[in-house]
């Protein structure tokens, strides 16, 4: 990812702290636009429909790329399942309407860097929290194909851990902070 990034031509910041919303939040703490595009580095998303995305989130919008308008590729049934359930809590606790909370391609105003203080898998739903609180609005738009990962790639997520952090997480949060309109 690193090299590719140089290779394309943008600026790689590194981030000196381990942590899948650590490395986002040090990116996003380095931008100079007012839209964050927050993608995963695996080449598993398909892109598309950024330009979707990105006018959506100039309009004011969290914007989160949807996997789920079919059985994604690059994800076994265990992590659909995973992610449909935490999806549903989020949705439940919330009142938050997505299908994808767990989805690695968001786009959303930089003015929500500073409330962010998940450095762990938690971050990907503190985004839709965190828009939540502030009142601004969420839209998903279905993406092209959510591909395998490619040869040698792993994921750093740990399902049952993780999955049960970012629970823990959604379900504190509602507990110690009013959830807004």
């Amino acid at each position: 990812t690193y090299e590719a990034a140089l290779s394309a031509g943008a600026k790689v910041y590194i981030c000196g702290e381990r942590g899948y919303g650590k490395a986002i939040i040090h990116g996003a703490n380095h931008a100079t636009r007012d839209i964050i595009v927050m993608v995963d580095g695996d080449n598993t998303y398909d892109l598309s429909t950024l330009k979707q995305l990105v006018a959506q989130a100039s309009a004011g919008n969290v914007v989160v790329g949807c996997r789920f308008h079919s059985k994604p590729q690059g994800m076994d049934l265990i992590g659909f399942f995973g992610n449909w359930l935490i999806s549903r809590i989020l949705n439940i606790v919330w009142g938050i309407r997505v299908v994808d909370s767990q989805s690695g391609l968001k786009v959303f105003p930089r003015k929500l860097v500073s409330s962010f203080r998940q450095g762990d898998m938690t971050f990907s739903s503190e985004v839709l929290l965190r828009a939540k609180q502030f009142g601004i609005p969420i839209s998903e738009v279905k993406i092209g194909d959510y591909r395998s990962r490619v040869k040698g790639s792993k994921s750093k997520l740990r399902r049952l851990p993780d999955g049960f952090s970012i629970l823990r997480f959604i379900l504190k949060e509602r507990l110690t902070k009013p959830r807004s309109a």
